[in-house]
């Protein structure tokens, strides 16, 4: 039975959700809204928002459909070491492909999407790190095989990363199928996906020798074949199990299972094959999965979604999936550790990639929010600590001083905005001093300008003439900024302006109005955080962070149509 949402449910459970905010820049906390003319800039009226952040309900589908993606296979165009042909990512693992075999990267800490914790992000709580490799080398195996492409899928993959826009890779095809041409004499070997599961078949011609297929496994702890004849590989980071080898012949267009069974040899795996009929084809099929996985895509920590008016939704996030393992054959055998920021977009079914954009550079780069405008262009935000992050039309090109890539405790935030394919960049901007700033969350109006809160420890954070709070008040103050992506250089910031007062204060999320006012979201340790007369709650309550519970109904969201996605499951109603 499908579920049924109406779209009355969506505005009403929008106004529940930002009554239980815990810092609103709005009618309620300080008085009035934070509009253009409070910050220090007067801006012409425009055009009301073109999306609305789905409802939490909602977001949680997209999440699921995001999950579900099949696995698609990439044509190595430079995003990978020279020697590997294809590339994908799974479920809780990133694979390398070529003639000599594939090469496995696991997740170190597999998990499901999910929506980013301001703490988290504030401590540094998300640690990646490396996790375990393991190679599957074809022993004897023809390392000239033809390499073959199958199955052309309708997405793309977009890597924007570093500085230089000439090492970009844009517009990467994917396909469903790969396949390796007598890889052995007379012996095919295709991979392919089984949802977010990694299969591989070796097809074997009439009078080709089974025998002469090997496996050396390296990078496991261990290997044992339990009683259900599965071939389970020990790892710091869980178990990868292959399945009992299904072997079979089709016959007069019947499956007939032929018995067999992996042989161990140390770390040398083969497959005995029992009697069948040497005059037709026979297929081998092992099957892989990782057994700790729980969700999501490799190391993938999604923090936003936004859906735009055709349903397509936008998912943003952080991954370390882009460190593709490297095969036996390839040029180079070591990875670094870095982490880049991601933005999928999925088509209006939630059943396939329409684009996949790594955007990021040198060092830690995390995509914390994501806002879409009417002509589908993604704008995203976050923080990176990398030298060269990717930037474009910049008003702050270069990372701040301090300390250099990987540091931490020296991010900078950034905002960017990709075209509607996904594949370049429009605009791309640092913002930050000479300390940590991250940006938590970002709006859009209809003049493509977008408005971006967070937190920053730095006193030559960048403010703009006017603004309303223009001096830093120590232990980490708030920031909100409104950033025109339309121009470039200084005038691309219409305003900055701290928002705290002599404790820790954190902004996490903000929107807007069709008049520009911005409305912002977080938390306030601070006695003295600015309220305005009339504000609901003028003083600070105590605890370690105030505020939020104590609205009622005094936040807006703006006059905007709520959006539905058309994921599998919902119905439009109303």
């Amino acid at each position: 039975m499908k579920r049924v949402f109406d779209t009355r449910d969506i505005v009403l459970n929008m106004r529940r959700n930002l009554c239980r905010v815990v810092l609103a820049v709005s009618a309620g906390l300080l008085g009035a809204p934070l509009s253009p003319r409070a910050a220090g800039v007067v801006s012409a009226p425009h055009k009301a928002d073109a999306v609305m952040s789905p409802p939490a309900a909602l977001k949680a589908d997209v999440a699921r459909a995001y999950a579900a993606l099949p696995l698609a296979f990439e044509p190595n165009r430079g995003q990978a070491h020279a020697g590997i042909d294809f590339v994908a990512r799974g479920g809780g693992y990133a694979v390398s492909l070529g003639a000599a075999g594939m090469a496995i990267r696991l997740s170190p800490h597999p998990r499901p999407l999910r929506e980013s914790s301001l703490r988290g992000l504030a401590t540094g709580a998300r640690q990646a790190g490396e996790g375990p490799v393991l190679r599957f080398t074809l022993t004897g195996a023809d390392r000239r095989a033809r390499a073959v492409r199958l199955d052309r899928l309708p997405g793309v993959v977009n890597y924007i990363l570093g500085r230089d826009p000439r090492r970009w890779r844009t517009g990467v095809p994917t396909y469903a199928r790969v396949a390796y041409r007598d890889i052995y004499p007379g012996v095919d070997l295709v991979y392919y996906g089984t949802g977010q599961r990694l299969e591989y078949d070796f097809v074997l011609a009439p009078g080709a020798d089974p025998r002469r297929l090997a496996l050396a496994v390296g990078g496991a702890r261990g290997l044992r074949i339990d009683r259900a004849g599965d071939l389970t590989l020990r790892t710091g980071a869980g178990e990868l199990r292959q399945g009992k080898p299904g072997v079979y012949q089709e016959i007069g267009g019947v499956r007939q299972t032929v018995p067999a069974r992996y042989v161990l040899h140390g770390h040398d795996v083969s497959v005995a094959v029992g009697a069948y009929d040497r005059a037709r084809p026979l297929v081998i099929d092992p099957a892989l999965s990782y057994a700790t996985y729980l969700g999501g895509n490799s190391a993938d920590d999604g923090a936003g979604i936004a859906v735009d008016a055709s349903g397509s939704a936008y998912v943003v996030g952080t991954t370390n999936s882009t460190n593709f393992p490297t095969t036996a054959g390839a040029a180079q055998t070591s990875n670094s550790a870095v982490d880049n920021v991601f933005v999928t977009k999925m088509n209006p079914a939630g059943n396939g990639l329409v684009y996949c954009t790594y955007l990021g550079g040198n060092g830690g780069d995390v995509g914390t929010g994501i806002a879409v405008d009417g002509a589908g262009r993604a704008y995203v935000t976050g923080h990176t600590n990398s030298t060269d992050f990717p930037t474009k039309n910049a008003y702050q090109g270069a990372k701040s001083a301090g300390a250099g890539a990987n540091s931490a405790g020296n991010n900078d935030a950034f905002v960017a905005r990709l075209n509607a394919a996904g594949g370049a960049l429009d605009y791309g901007s640092l913002l930050g001093g000479s300390l940590d700033d991250e940006a938590q969350g970002i709006a859009v109006d209809g003049a493509s300008v977008a408005y971006v809160t967070g937190f920053t420890y730095s006193s030559d954070f960048p403010t703009t003439s006017g603004a309303s709070q223009t001096v830093y008040n120590n232990g980490g103050d708030s920031f909100v900024a409104k950033v025109n992506t339309n121009a470039s250089g200084t005038a691309s910031l219409a305003y900055s302006t701290y928002l705290g007062g002599g404790a820790a204060d954190f902004a996490n999320a903000i929107a807007i109005d069709a008049a520009g006012a911005a409305y912002v979201t977080g938390s306030t340790s601070s006695p003295n955080f600015p309220a305005t007369a009339g504000a609901y709650q003028r003083s600070f309550a105590g605890g370690p962070g105030d505020g939020g519970r104590r609205l009622r109904g005094q936040a807006q969201w703006g006059r905007r149509r709520a959006r539905l996605c058309n994921l599998p499951g919902w119905e439009r109603r109303g």
